[in-house]
């Protein structure tokens, strides 16, 4: 099933892949693509759910069937909020470089993987709260063979935010760090080429 969500969310994407094809539209069109195929992500969870006992057998047909029957058509989409909030880090983080570039224009490809890789570690641990939480969510089930239902807050307030914290900090002083290097490094290129310039401008006025 998770290869059937991967395989479906390459061809439905196909379409917005043109050169054509504006950023914004190919941002909603992957948010239209991932909120379809979301029931084939909710289906591999609670499959993999339902495997852990030898007793139970659930294919995909059967899945589908029991999380409407149970839950409604809306069961389908449970958990879908916080999975699509942590989708969005990666526009973020398009903005976030695009910022970067306006403002270092002499940005080399070194520095600009460093910047990367710093808002790749940044957002593993912002969205990591989200995903678990979806995953918590599409688990959840009215079917006496699935895990009870929780209200929200309880799901909210038992995951490890003292952990998410701690590693948010330190991977944002490593971000605030890495960028205060590059920063210090732009200056003195700059002091250095304004100081070829005078030069020049001496001696072409010495000349």
């Amino acid at each position: 099933v998770n290869i059937l969500h991967s395989c479906a969310k390459v061809i439905l994407k196909y379409p917005a892949t043109g050169l054509e094809v504006s950023s914004r539209k190919k941002t909603a069109y992957r948010y239209v693509v991932e909120f379809v195929t979301y029931p084939l992500l909710l289906a591999t969870a609670r499959i993999a759910v339902y495997g852990q006992d030898p007793i139970l057998d659930c294919g995909l047909q059967q899945c589908f069937k029991e999380t409407v029957k149970y839950d409604g058509v809306g069961g389908l989409w449970s958990g879908v909020i916080p999975y699509m909030i942590s989708l969005s880090y990666e526009e973020f983080s398009q903005w976030v470089m695009s910022l970067l570039r306006s403002r270092h224009p002499k940005l080399d490809k070194t520095d600009e993987l460093v910047l990367r890789a710093c808002l790749v570690g940044h957002g593993a641990v912002l969205t990591t709260p989200f995903l678990s939480m979806s995953t918590i969510l599409r688990c959840q089930s009215e079917n006496p063979s699935l895990p009870d239902p929780q209200p929200l807050m309880d799901v909210v307030s038992n995951l490890p935010w003292k952990s998410t914290m701690i590693q948010l900090t330190l991977i944002s002083a490593l971000c605030a760090l890495n960028y205060a290097l590059i920063e210090d490094k732009h200056a003195e290129d700059d002091d250095d080429d304004d100081d070829q310039g005078h030069r020049r401008q001496q001696q072409q006025h010495h000349s």
